[in-house]
């Protein structure tokens, strides 16, 4: 990582607890003599006050010159509970059957209700995303659907007219029937139509992004806002993640200088007032484990300072919910469901809750290619899939770093993610969505080269996914892209040929 290029999602590569690296020519090494001093020393300083220091995080963002520019995984590792004391039932995990109840609340929300709460929303639809609706200016609706009514009522009453002898026309009891059915069905035209206005939900476009500092920090213009919401409308991008702060090793938050508060306060009121049906939340960055963070993830101070934090961007910055980015989660981390538990506490059942999830790096047996690098504890299993995705409205996974050399690989990799975790949602019956992350970065070898993982070859892989996991892909929502500031004309034209219309 450095000051230029951002460290696109936690990835194996930066793993430093089994001995593993990369050498100078990006081979994977296993080198018992490569210690950590070697490894820490190959590691940019980064500037913690604006950037956390792990994960997909806005490094390197830019700012705005033209708005139109735009394994065996049941090992144990540090900090985790065995496999061996873990639940089997919700008998036995009180809390989890809680988070079950507050799901079954949440999946019997009417679409009404979620609107009147501030953010309306569909639920996923399976394979075929929902096109943008246009919200029209209801006096032109209406005034539409008042001609339409006259116009019906004048047809009716020539229709009539025609069928009718020559005498029966001539007397006037006839005629005003005719208009007094006529007057009829006018009305009940106008309230069909008014009703339909009325009553028919405004939802946001299913795919989503990551925006870095150059829009929540950044000097920008409404203008320049504007023409960012066109460009996600046209793309069908209705979920937002902004970069806002995150946790420091002193577990002090960045990003809290007045002006800064100020500058995001004033994008979300901007992106709100030109694209009001979309979702923005608020990406907050947690880094519980780093070369210079030991492991946090079981404090219980830090969980409450995650939680207020996340209630706070919702209630003072004016943000629909909180996106939280924790990093490194290693499979059956305890520290981190207990982490969630305290945020829903905090922020209630009606705030939404987005969370950063890690692909199955390397699954064994799968049938699928796996990374030269094996990392035990990358491969999250069902029942802790599950688990977080009780406690929150959206699973967002970032499927990139995979380490693979060929694109086919890639795709087939990236295919398994999305059914794994379709599958493993799909059980619980609803009330939470997927979203896959797909990479727009520059090459970061070993882990990511843009030859192999791409907008093609990841659209490729989703879909390939959502054919195999069948009905469990009603869950997997749509695509995020990672990121603002790294996608280019020619990924922007792919990503709308290959995936928006597509669909």
């Amino acid at each position: 990582m450095n000051d230029e290029t951002p460290n696109s999602g936690y990835s194996p590569d930066d793993i430093d607890k089994f001995d593993v690296s990369a050498n100078d020519d990006g081979e994977w090494r296993d080198d018992e003599d490569y210690s950590e001093e070697t490894q820490l020393s190959q590691l940019s300083a980064l500037d913690l006050d604006v950037t956390p220091s792990t994960g997909v995080t806005p490094l390197g963002t830019r700012p705005i010159d033209d708005a139109s520019g735009f394994a065996d995984d049941t090992a144990r590792m540090p900090g985790l509970s065995s496999p061996d004391t873990a639940f089997d039932s919700d008998a036995e995990r009180p809390n989890r059957g809680r988070a079950r109840e507050r799901i079954e609340k949440r999946k019997g929300k009417t679409s009404e209700q979620r609107a009147v709460a501030g953010r309306p929303h569909t639920p996923p639809v399976r394979n075929v995303p929902p096109r943008e609706r246009t919200v029209r200016d209801p006096s032109q609706i209406v005034t539409r659907g008042i001609t339409s009514a006259r116009s019906a009522a004048q047809t009716a009453v020539r229709g009539a007219a025609r069928a009718m002898p020559d005498a029966q026309l001539r007397m006037p009891v006839n005629r005003v029937g005719l208009y007094l059915f006529g007057s009829l069905v006018f009305v009940v035209v106008v309230v069909f139509v008014l009703g339909q206005i009325r009553n028919r939900p405004t939802s946001a476009p299913p795919n989503a992004i990551w925006l870095g500092t150059e829009w929540t920090f950044d000097p920008i213009t409404e203008a320049q806002v504007f023409a960012l919401t066109e460009r996600l409308k046209q793309h069908q991008i209705g979920t937002v993640f902004a970069y806002t702060a995150y946790l420091r090793a002193d577990s002090t938050w960045s990003a809290q200088e007045e002006v800064r508060i100020q500058s995001v306060i004033q994008f979300v009121g901007w992106f709100d007032k030109y694209y009001p049906e979309a979702e923005l939340y608020a990406w907050v960055g947690v880094p519980i484990e780093t070369p210079d963070i030991p492991y946090r993830g079981d404090d219980e101070i830090l969980h409450q300072a995650v939680a207020d934090f996340s209630k706070r961007v919702v209630d003072e910055y004016g943000y629909d919910g909180v996106h939280l980015n924790v990093e490194q989660i290693w499979n059956a981390d305890e520290g981190y469901l207990a982490m969630l538990r305290r945020v829903r506490q905090t922020v209630g059942n009606d705030v939404f809750v987005s969370v950063t999830i890690p692909p199955d790096w390397s699954p064994i047996g799968a049938g699928i290619p796996v990374p030269p690098l094996i990392v035990p504890g990358t491969v999250w299993e069902r029942d802790y899939k599950q688990s977080v995705a009780l406690l929150v409205d959206q699973m967002v996974v970032m499927a990139y770093n995979s380490g693979l050399g060929a694109p086919s690989d890639y795709t087939q990799w990236m295919a398994y993610q999305v059914q794994t975790f379709a599958e493993s949602i799909s059980e619980l019956g609803g009330g939470t969505e997927i979203i896959i992350g797909i990479p727009t970065y520059d090459d970061e070898p070993p882990g990511h080269y843009t030859s192999v993982e791409n907008v093609i070859t990841a659209v490729e892989g989703i879909k390939l996914g959502i054919e195999l996991s069948g009905t469990a892909a009603d869950f997997v929502r749509g695509a995020a892209i990672y990121a603002s500031w790294e996608t280019d004309d020619q990924e922007w034209s792919d990503f709308l040929s290959a995936w928006v219309r597509a669909n």
